[in-house]
């Protein structure tokens, strides 16, 4: 009997490449590109995802990113893996493996989850992306067995969602945000322990803030 989980994998995301795009109808777009991911490694939740499977699902993708059809959320979706629409920030348009990574190109839609996404972008604040996909757990024997690592098999890809992932190694305020006047400003930490929930109201201010400053 399959015993399918739904699996959330998170890494902290800066992106290489955040530019600002124009299409035909004069409308701008912001495009972010960077590393979504990664396989045949040992991630943070002791998981292994094999590059064979995970470069199938790649490759099963990208007619849906060619139809314009891959969308991901702000914030941690439930327990579920379809999207909301109400939920909605980006596009991904593009997803490929170079090495061990797994590389994404994404448009930041015109909703209000896609702006808070915007602005959190431009603040250069560190967000985290998630995969967010479904598979079964196999305990893995020998060296890794012992340390509680699992081989995801059966792996299938439903999309990316951007979050605020304050466990994650770097998840922080990278610099001071310059182009914010604020009363209290936000200094680095180079270790900083925000609870999830501080996290989040520190996020939501920086994304009021932000959206009053344009």
């Amino acid at each position: 009997m399959s015993d399918r989980k739904i699996l959330i994998e998170t890494v902290s995301f800066k992106p290489l490449i955040l530019t600002e795009e124009k299409r035909k109808n004069g409308r701008k777009v912001l495009v972010f590109e960077g590393i979504f991911g990664a396989c045949d490694v040992i991630n943070k939740n002791n998981r292994l995802y094999t590059k064979e499977e995970t470069l199938r699902e790649i490759n099963n993708l990208q007619p849906v990113i060619k139809e314009r059809r891959l969308m991901g959320e702000l914030d941690h979706p439930e327990e579920r893996l379809s999207v909301n629409l109400d939920s909605v920030s980006h596009l991904i348009v593009g997803l490929w493996l170079e090495g061990n990574n797994v590389l994404g190109r994404g448009e930041i839609l015109p909703t209000d989850k896609g702006m808070k996404l915007e602005a959190l972008l431009k603040a250069e604040v560190t967000i985290g992306l998630s995969s967010r996909a479904s598979g079964e757990l196999i305990a893995l024997e020998g060296e890794y067995g012992q340390l509680g690592t699992q081989q995801v098999s059966d792996f299938q890809l439903e999309t990316y969602d951007a979050v605020a992932d304050a466990s994650a190694p770097g998840a922080q305020i990278t610099r001071l945000i310059e182009n914010i006047k604020r009363r209290q400003k936000l200094v680095n930490r180079e270790t900083p322990f925000y609870s999830e929930d501080e996290y989040k109201r520190l996020v939501d201010h920086i994304v009021n803030e932000y959206l009053k400053s344009i």
